[in-house]
């Protein structure tokens, strides 16, 4: 007959607690970087419709300063920077530093972003 000692639920603990503190990591970084990924398609999409369009650069970095709003990230009106040029078909080029401050269990992580998007040359 086998005798159980107990010896292995150290290391079953041990186990799930790094189980435990990694789904929480995932838990709260998963969402911020979904965001940041779309708020990368949208900055893209914006920059492609203000071009062709022939939007001037403060109304798209109006839009922008919105988006950043909606998705709660903060960012410094310095970081985001519109270059373009005026009249339908031109280029705009957006430059965008933004973070995201998520709080770990009592210690703040901040998540820094930069994207930079350039339009397309032409009318739509």
């Amino acid at each position: 007959m086998r005798r159980e000692s107990g010896e292995g639920k150290a290391g079953c603990l041990l186990t799930l607690l790094v189980l435990i503190v990694f789904g929480f990591v995932c838990f709260r970084t998963i969402p911020v970087m979904i965001d940041k990924m779309d708020f990368e398609d949208q900055v893209e999409r914006l920059v492609s419709e203000g071009g062709a369009r022939g939007w001037d650069a403060e109304s798209v970095k109006t839009q922008i300063n919105d988006l950043i709003r909606n998705k709660q990230f903060t960012a410094v009106p310095e970081d985001v920077k519109v270059i373009g040029s005026l009249g339908r078909g031109g280029e705009l080029r957006v430059d965008v530093k933004y973070s995201r401050t998520v709080d770990f269990a009592g210690y703040p992580y901040t998540f820094n972003f930069h994207t930079q998007a350039k339009s397309f040359v032409g009318a739509l």
